[in-house]
């Protein structure tokens, strides 16, 4: 397996989750040539051949085109494997992939720019890695191939791998922790895209403040009689305080006689 420029693999063995969210998923596309609509880019059918009608292909006439698959809401992705239609890889140079969350092709498209293809003969199979939170997937050409007037686009599948906002695993059947901020974790592994909520720690987030221990970084202490204090104001339950403890967090030490006299004794 040979890991090409700017993180593109030759095959899909490096995806790390199996679940390709655009599968069988609403596609579009500028404009249809023929039978070759969208749809065959997301019907699970990555043949290459053209002649056997599984790619799409938009209209020779359209001067702008463009293809986007609606995963159905946002996900968190991880990346992305293309197969173009094989024998036109000069016709693939030149694209761009932006995954956005607006369906919307006003004044271009408008999202994360995954690649932009400048190899004149790229290989028709491609890995993307691109780790990105959307809901539109966008393959647009502005570039014209030698021999054709406009640009054309005949992808035959384009796979999105991740999962639904909120799960991971390999087959996304596991739920972040409670601990991720915005409840978002990493596809692969369950790590916290955005860090822990306060009060909650660990590599993926999923420990609590310690007994005596509140705070965003549960660095701050408290001494409560009954149980622990709460891990987001510190407040001791009922207000009790262990003896020799005082204060509303009850981390402030009460003074004893022993400390008056000295006190005392220091004022003479």
């Amino acid at each position: 397996m040979t890991l090409g420029p700017r993180g593109i693999y030759y095959s899909d063995t490096h995806r790390r989750t199996k679940m390709n969210v655009a599968l069988n998923k609403a596609a579009q596309q500028s404009s249809t040539y023929q039978t070759y609509v969208a749809a065959n880019a997301v019907d699970g059918n990555a043949t290459a051949d053209w002649t056997v009608e599984t790619c799409s292909h938009t209209d020779p006439n359209d001067p702008v085109p463009y293809w986007v698959v609606d995963l159905g809401e946002r996900m968190t992705l991880e990346g992305f494997n293309i197969t173009y239609r094989q024998q036109q890889p000069l016709r693939m140079s030149g694209f761009r992939l932006i995954v956005s969350n607006t369906s919307l092709m006003v004044d271009g498209i408008s999202g994360t720019l995954c690649y932009e293809e400048a190899r004149l003969n790229p290989p028709t199979i491609q890995y993307i890695d691109c780790f990105v939170i959307g809901q539109y997937v966008f393959y647009e050409d502005p570039t014209t191939a030698p021999g054709d007037l406009v640009p054309i686009i005949e992808l035959c599948e384009l796979e999105a791998f991740g999962c639904r906002n909120g799960s991971y695993g390999p087959d996304c059947n596991t739920s972040c922790v409670e601990g991720c901020q915005s409840g978002i974790c990493y596809p692969d592994n369950g790590t916290c895209v955005y860090g822990c909520k306060p009060t909650w720690l660990g590599d993926k987030c999923d420990q609590v403040c310690m007994n005596g221990t509140w705070g965003a970084l549960c660095n701050e202490t408290c001494f409560c009689d009954i149980d622990t204090c709460n891990v987001s104001t510190g407040m001791c339950q009922e207000d009790r305080c262990q003896p020799g403890w005082q204060g509303i967090h009850c981390n402030q030490r009460k003074q004893g006689i022993s400390d008056i006299i000295l006190v005392t004794f220091l004022k003479v």
